[in-house]
């Protein structure tokens, strides 16, 4: 029988143990994760105080949008379409790069 040659295994962070692989990807994986950001830290050099945290927040208390977007007297407009359009802002006006219609109308659903 022969012992195939596997791919060595990423360090761990400093201060990590693992006593299962289970668990040594999930640290890994953590470890790994730059992507996921703070919603209250995201707000561009020029402008920090606008975040995508108080943007949520100033869409959601502005009358009519969510309104529209939970469906009355909208005139037609789909859920998704109000989506984008806040996920347009997000983008534009943060650092935050991965906000989406999609993701946007999952955490807002109703």
């Amino acid at each position: 029988m022969e012992v195939k040659d596997k791919p060595p295994l990423h360090a761990l962070p400093e201060g990590s143990i693992c006593c299962t692989k289970k668990c040594y990807q999930l640290v890994v994986k953590e470890a790994s994760n730059t992507q996921r950001g703070d919603w209250k830290n995201d707000g561009k050099p020029e402008t920090p105080h606008i975040t995508s945290i108080k943007l949520l927040l100033d869409w959601w208390l502005e009358h009519p949008k969510y309104k529209i977007f939970c469906g009355k007297g909208n005139n037609g407009v789909k859920k998704i379409t109000v989506c984008k359009e806040l996920a347009q802002d997000m983008r534009s006006l943060t650092t935050s790069v991965n906000h989406t219609g999609v993701t946007w109308q999952s955490v807002l659903r109703p």
